[in-house]
């Protein structure tokens, strides 16, 4: 009778883990296997229409020539969708890594999780980087499981305790796990570039030609407020709010933390309706809870659903 071996056990657990995991998903979103992996393309699908009229555009428009620009064109897009993680991100939210024993824990934390995670299927152990931000925000980013980072601002690192820190970096690790932070990368990466495109438009020449100066971030020119509304219904056509709240209700299951992450999840609310982040709504929906809470717009430009239903979703009312 012909054994396994060790490592081909090891794999076929890791993928009924991980089977086991989609299938829970799937319940908690109550779609349909069907409907679950065509949300999951969105983004594919996107990518490869684009590609498809780059290089038919440009065979149109020149030939040959053209063709080779399209294509030329078509392979930059998706190199920059790709590496968005690592030629956006890690400039934007620049600083040391998490490194040895850190006065806060959170290497040793993320261990811990990581490895409470990896009984059932693979996972890969993030890097941890820390910035400077007077917000208190924990966001990642992560198309491919070699680039999958946690960025966790300084106010958060002094706001949060231990537990609820703790709790963010959980629900990040399983925002990964289930695939929903590699389409959520994938959607910001794609309005990431149609924001910096509008917002170079407007720097060029309809702020510097008629007001004189250089826009900010939340304060957008015309060409980014004409945009802004389609690439915020694109993000929540994308990231859907329920996948959120199901990323949530799993994140509470495995680390039997719901109580601390409805805590965690108001506390963050608070602070960032006090101090909104300066980052645009691409990077806002990699955060665990919306940094732009604060601005005016926020009541019908918000990607990520309400505080008060993500804490009657956890602990079955609100407020706590």
């Amino acid at each position: 009778m012909r054994t396994m071996k060790p490592s081909a056990k090891r794999s076929e657990s890791s993928r009924e883990g991980e089977h086991e995991l989609a299938r829970v998903l799937r319940e908690r979103l109550r779609v349909g296997p069907t409907l679950h992996r065509l949300r999951q393309s969105q983004v594919w699908i996107v990518l490869i229409f684009t590609s498809i009229v780059l290089m038919w555009g440009g065979m149109k428009l020149g030939g040959r020539f053209g063709l080779l620009v399209g294509f030329l064109l078509t392979l930059g897009f998706n190199a920059l969708i790709l590496f968005y993680d690592l030629w956006r991100l890690d400039g934007r939210f620049r600083g040391p890594n998490f490194e040895g024993q850190d006065p806060w824990g959170c290497l040793t934390t993320t261990r811990r999780l990581v490895q409470k995670l990896r009984r059932n299927s693979r996972f890969p152990m993030p890097q941890l980087r820390r910035f400077a931000c007077d917000t208190p925000m924990v966001l990642a980013s992560g198309f491919m499981s070699r680039n999958f980072r946690i960025y966790i601002s300084t106010a958060a690192l002094e706001k949060l305790s231990p537990e609820e820190l703790e709790t963010a970096i959980a629900f990040q690790l399983v925002r990964f796990h289930t695939n929903q932070l590699r389409l959520a990368t994938a959607a910001a990466a794609l309005a990431d570039m149609v924001l910096t495109l509008a917002a170079s438009l407007d720097a060029g020449f309809f702020l510097r030609f008629f007001l004189g100066r250089e826009p900010r971030r939340n304060c957008p020119g015309p060409v980014t407020w004409c945009i802004r509304p389609i690439v915020i219904l694109f993000l929540r056509l994308v990231i859907h709010r329920h996948s959120i709240m199901a990323v949530d209700q799993l994140t509470a299951e495995i680390f039997d933390c719901g109580p601390t992450l409805a805590r965690t999840l108001v506390k963050l609310d608070a602070y960032n309706k006090t101090i909104p982040a300066n980052v645009n709504y691409a990077e806002a929906c990699l955060c665990i809870v919306d940094p732009l809470a604060g601005l005016p717009e926020s009541s019908w430009a918000a990607v990520q659903p309400s505080i008060a239903n993500r804490v009657k979703t956890l602990v079955g009312h609100f407020p706590l």
